[in-house]
């Protein structure tokens, strides 16, 4: 693992593919429906969200005054299977 800001990046450091950045004030990050879509048109052969595939996700996020002194941290990450 590697650590960011006040987390621990998880899912590696190569291959990362970054989406659109939102905004929210209720702790919950949503994207979607349309995630596959715009990875296959965005990312090439190498970022296509293909049936049948398996992606980890994480997100990045503003902390100021975190518990470490930085301001960012990490959520824990999340392994999804695409079916179709």
């Amino acid at each position: 693992m590697i650590r960011l800001g006040n987390g621990q990046l998880c899912i590696g450091s190569t291959g990362l593919h970054r989406f659109l950045p939102g905004t929210t004030t209720s702790g919950t990050r949503t994207y979607g429906p349309g995630l596959g879509a715009h990875a296959n048109a965005n990312f090439g052969p190498a970022g296509a969200i293909e049936p049948g595939t398996m992606w980890n996700f994480q997100v990045w996020y503003r902390d100021a005054g975190g518990p470490c002194g930085e301001n960012s941290n990490l959520t824990n990450a999340v392994a999804v299977h695409f079916v179709l």
